[in-house]
């Protein structure tokens, strides 16, 4: 199955040059490379994690209240734009449930000082075909976003037709937990979407390869790139097949990054290696 992670400069929607819809340009940006993907033949299509926003810390409410309550129009934008086209495409967006969390997510709803519900959620998306297949709350936040993302509360993969996708989400590629959870519960493909900062470069070039090394499955890991107040990204996105050998790696320039994975390997690899059936899950934490 050919693959691309679409390695964006994601402009942040806290921008103060005078853009008047940084959503729209996002947006429009990500359209035009997965157009670009799908005529160079991709089947499954990995975008950066927020990348319609980035972390607008500053203009939560008036971007994720606004934009990105139910139902989901960046979501929608990309269902009709690509429906008629037999491609997965997976990343997240900033989610407000309207002062509470829908029935779908069994997260605790977060009271904050200022008295907002604090509803926000840092929601991943598999779009197949032009439908949503399934979505994966982060349960992971990191440094500032704890002070404004509900926890999502549970790991299961999406099935899809390209496979079941494990869908984990930035500072998660650091949780051997999530990667695991996913493997064991079924996962075809591990995907990783994020928004890696520097000067943690290092960490990202060795965690991403040993997650397909230790749970014997492809990773796909889509950062992005680029400079915005809360940092700067270097890019590094990386296909990697199942025994962990780098299949394409991408510089820290806004590119497609394409490659090929075989969707077999990952049982291949664990009949030659038993891990999964050596494990001995009764001494394990």
């Amino acid at each position: 199955m050919k693959v691309a992670c679409i390695q964006m400069d994601v402009k942040n929607c806290d921008n103060t040059t005078g853009e008047a819809d940084i959503i729209g340009m996002n947006l429009q940006r990500a359209m035009d490379h997965i157009h670009d993907a799908v005529d160079k033949g991709a089947e499954l299509i990995v975008l950066p994690e927020v990348f319609s926003t980035g972390f607008c810390y500053d203009s939560m409410d008036k971007y994720a209240e606004t934009a990105e309550t139910a139902p989901w129009p960046t979501v929608t934008a990309l269902c009709e734009e690509f429906g008629d086209d037999d491609v997965c495409i997976i990343g997240s967006f900033i989610e407000r449930t309207d002062g509470g969390v829908g029935d779908d997510n069994d997260c605790d709803v977060k009271h904050s000082e200022d008295g907002m519900d604090g509803s926000y959620l840092n929601t991943g998306f598999c779009i197949d075909k032009g439908e949503v297949a399934g979505v994966y709350r982060k349960c992971h936040p990191f440094g500032r976003e704890k002070e404004i993302f509900t926890k999502g509360s549970d790991i299961s993969p999406i099935p899809t037709s390209k496979g079941v996708i494990g869908l984990e989400i930035c500072y998660e590629l650091r949780f051997p937990e999530v990667a695991r959870t996913l493997a064991l519960k079924g996962a075809d493909i591990l995907v990783t979407i994020a928004q890696f900062p520097h000067p943690r470069s290092h960490h990202w070039d060795v965690l991403v390869p040993a997650r397909a090394i230790e749970n014997q499955m492809p990773h796909v890991a889509c950062n992005c790139v680029g400079t915005d107040a809360n940092g700067s990204y270097f890019g590094h996105s990386a296909i990697v097949d199942a025994y962990g050998n780098v299949v394409a790696e991408a510089s820290e320039e806004e590119c497609i990054l394409l490659g090929d994975v075989d969707m077999g390997s990952r049982d291949e690899f664990r009949e030659k290696i038993p891990c999964f059936a050596d494990r001995c899950g009764e001494l394990y934490l």
